[in-house]
Order: structure tokens, then sequence, then C-alpha cells
């Protein structure tokens, strides 16, 4: 192969390689911990507390670095900036301030640094995040400079600290580059820091107390976990979980307003009798800072007839009425205690796309606080709704995977087998080895393509050139001739 050949192959080798072959095996991770809304505690309930709950994570943001506080939110789609109303000052995550980052830039206006509008104006800014790379197991920072937020601004608060919110709600026209452009998820795709727009929450969930069976309720009012985004799980944790088990769903949306939802083909329980309970509505909304869950009246209705009533005419039970809500709770004495509750209806939600039937049974729906029984549901008063409202119940029991893109909603169903690559032959739990060795053909195949290309290239230039070198011989011939020939009548006329 001639040097000009190789140098072609290897530019076109490097190509495939850099465009499609190399995937990152990194994702980027997000511990969360849970803090009130409002700064601190309601003073009321635990289920006001509850109701006052927000996941947040911390990020290292500006020049000169600062920790801020980012909400982690699913009714948004932005990455933004929020004036901080609520100031713990024990807490360094207060501290930073638009007005001191050097790397703080208003797009909006160019030529002006402080922000004077009353308007949601364009920024860039630097953050820090923490990715991890699963296949060497090795965790990293990584600067992110020109970070594109939309900055919130409201003249009522003269102070320029601000909290951070991190948007994961679906993106609903993905045409629009402006929308996508402040998505955070959107930007680590575009940076090719990450593969996808997969991410999953999980949630850190202690063992129940010995013989209580009832998780600890601090362990739900101090929700802890991580979020993980960029990747499928069963390919960062392939023992747990497995590709051939995944399951999809489309996110139900409704007036053009796409929020994470589960449109369930059936929501039911089973009475005393064994008969089954269907309620009338079956679209469950997902949101990670939902600590309880908000059910239909009819819900109440039937779930009122089905276990407390009893206990509400002998006075164990009673009726909590809230801010905007009712739901029930229970004295726990010698007549009332775990046995009782084992009593509750188990709570079914069936999707057929998922080929599953989730179930919530009293150790997901009641936590003991107080020497009390909560009940984790609550019904709304003010106005009445035909949906559900699931959060941190539902995922702490049940791992979700979200795709802020393709608007799916993912799952793996334990009840379907699992097929593994083992020595029988079988399909790889991991799709990116699949796809690996295809490209590897194809890598092959043009190599294979480009070596032949030029030894038939070469054999049809050696067979030109041969040729070539006759026809120059034959014209040689013919010429010398003819020369001599001329030389010969030439001399015969001049009479040498």
């Amino acid at each position: 192969m001639s040097l000009k050949s190789h140098i072609i192959s290897s530019v076109l080798i490097s190509f495939v390689l850099k465009f499609v072959f190399i995937k990152t095996n990194e994702i980027i991770i997000l511990p969360f911990n849970s803090s009130f809304s409002r700064g601190s505690s309601s003073g009321f309930s635990f289920m006001d507390d509850l109701q006052e709950r927000n996941l947040y994570t911390i990020l290292n943001i500006g020049e000169p670095e600062n920790e801020i506080k980012a909400i982690l939110t699913m009714q948004s789609q932005y990455l933004s900036l929020v004036q901080n109303h609520y100031i713990d000052k024990t807490n360094t995550y207060n501290k930073y301030n638009i007005t001191k980052s050097s790397t703080f830039k208003n797009i909006s206006c160019p030529n002006q640094y402080f922000v004077e509008s009353n308007n949601d104006i364009f920024a860039e800014e630097k953050i820090k995040i923490k990715k991890y790379d699963y296949q060497n197991n090795i965790y990293s920072d990584i600067d992110l400079s020109n970070v594109n937020i939309i900055l919130g601004v409201n003249k009522q608060y003269k102070d320029n600290t601000y909290l951070l919110n991190i948007g994961f709600q679906i993106i609903i026209d993905n045409k629009n580059s402006e929308k996508e452009k402040y998505s955070f998820i959107s930007q680590l795709k575009s940076r090719k820091i990450i593969n996808n727009y997969y991410w999953c929450i999980y949630f850190e969930r202690g063992n129940a107390e010995k013989g209580n069976f009832l998780y600890n309720p601090d362990e739900l009012l101090n929700a802890r976990g991580r979020v993980v985004i960029g990747d499928l799980p069963s390919n960062y944790q392939p023992k747990k979980f497995h590709i051939s088990q995944l399951l999809n769903t489309y996110s139900y949306g409704k007036d053009n307003i796409l929020t994470w939802a589960i449109e369930f083909d059936s929501i039911y329980y089973y009475d005393k009798n064994n008969k089954t309970v269907k309620d009338n509505y079956n679209k469950v909304h997902i949101n990670i800072n939902n600590y309880i869950v908000s059910a239909p009246i009819t819900y109440k209705y039937h779930i009122e007839q089905a276990f407390f009533k009893q206990y509400l005419n002998s006075n164990i039970c009673h009726i909590y009425s809230g801010i905007g809500y009712d739901s029930f709770y229970c004295d726990k004495s010698e007549n009332f205690a775990i046995n009782n509750l084992k009593q509750f209806p188990t709570l079914y939600l069936q999707n057929n796309e998922l080929q599953y039937i989730f179930g919530f049974d009293y150790e997901d729906l009641f936590v003991e606080k107080d020497n009390k029984y909560w009940f984790l549901v609550t019904f709304p008063t003010f106005v009445e709704v035909e949906e559900w409202f699931f959060g941190i119940i539902f995922l702490r029991k049940y791992n979700l995977i979200f795709n802020q893109d393709s608007k799916t909603i993912s799952f793996y169903n334990p009840n379907l087998p699992i097929i593994d690559n083992d020595s029988s032959g079988k399909i790889n739990n991991n799709s990116n080895d699949k796809t690996y060795v295809i490209i590897i053909v194809i890598i092959i195949v043009i190599i294979i393509s480009i070596g032949i290309g030029v030894y038939i290239g070469k054999m049809v230039y050696e067979n030109n050139k041969g040729k070539k070198r006759l026809n120059e011989l034959d014209d040689s011939f013919e010429y010398d001739s003819k020369l001599n020939q001329e030389e010969k009548d030439g001399n015969n006329v001049i009479g040498i």
C-alpha cells in the first residue's frame, strides 16, 4: 500500500472512530437532600411539613466558586436562577451573588452587567458538576463554562442572592432551539458529556424497625438519594437491571402541556369480600417533590367505607384537615396497632404497556409519628381533581426511567425473563455491546474495501503503465524508421 493510500485509510478510520464508534461511559450524578421550601418547618403537623418539602442538590457555581442550592423540579424544563427568599445563614450555599461572579454574563443586555429588568433574562455562568465513569469506576469533577441559564428577576426582593432550579420537565418542542438551549440535560447532551436524555432517581431507603414494618417517618421527611443522568441503568448497573426487561410508555399529555404522567388501565383494590373496587380516574402524575399522594375524592369515599369508617365511629381514627386538603390518621393503642393496618386494602395500579401491576400496601401508605399512624394520601378540598399525584411514595419503591427528549417513561419489569450473554450464547444485557460489534464489522469492511480498492487501483495503474510503454516503443520504432529513411533519402539528394 502506498503512503498516499495509507494516509487516506487512516483518515477514514479516524473519522469512523470519532463520530461513530467512540461512546462515553460517563454519567452525571446529583446527590440530593431534602429541605423546607419556605425555609423552615410550618410549625403544624407532620403532614403539613411533608407538604412543604423540596429535593435539592449542591453545586459549585461562578468565579470565585460558591456553593449554590439547586432545587430539583419536574414542573419546569429550564435551568434557571431565582432569587432566594428564605436565607439560612448557617449554610455556605447562600453566598452566591451574581454581582460578585466574574463568569456571570447578562446575555439579554450584553452591555449591562447588573440586572435591573423585571423580566426574565438570558444569562451564562460557569457550573461545576460531578461525573462518573462507570466502566473504570472513576469519579471526577467537570467545569462547564458558559452554561445557558434563565435568570428570574423580581424587584420586590433587593438581595442578589440566588437559588438554582434544575428542570426535568418534558421538552415540549424539541425543534425550538431556544427552549432546548436552556434545558440542563440538553446542554449536557449537546456538549457530548452524556450519551442520551435518560435520567433516573434513586432514594435511600433504610430498613424498618424490628417488629414495626413501617419505615421511619424521618427518612421520608429528610429524603436523600441521587439523580443519575445520561444512560440506562442496565448499562451502569448491569447486575441489577437487565435490558431484556425494559419496557416503555409515553407520558400522557393534555392540551399540549406535557407533564410526567402515566395513563393506567385500571386503579383498584379488593374489599373484604375480595370484590374488585375500581376508581373512576386512572391518570397518575409523577413529581419528585410530592412527598405524599394526592388522590381523587372518589377514592376517599371508597377507602373510608372499606377501612376507616369502623375506626372513625369508635374514635380511633380521625379526619385531619390541612391547608386545602383532608386526610386520615389513627391513634396508636392496644386497640389499634400494626395488625390492624395489615388489613388495609392494597392499592393496585395496572399498566398493560409496562405489563405490570404496581402495588402499594399499608407499609407504603402509613408512617408512625407522634404515636399516631398517618395516612400518606390526601384529598384536595378546594377543587375536585380527577387525577392522581404520586412522588416519593412511588419512586422509592419502583425505579422509573425518564427521557426528556422522547417523552417516555421506562420500567424494568422484574416478571420478564432475563436474557444474558453467557456460555449458552444468549443475547447480551448491554445493548451497547451489540452496537459495538456492528460498528467493528463496519470498520473492518471499510478497511478491507479500501485495501481491495487500493490493490485494484494499483493493478489498473500498472496495466495502463505497461500499455503506455508498449505504445511508446511502437511510436519510437515508427519514428526511428522514418527518420532513418529520411536520412538515407537526404544523403542521396546531396550526393554523399
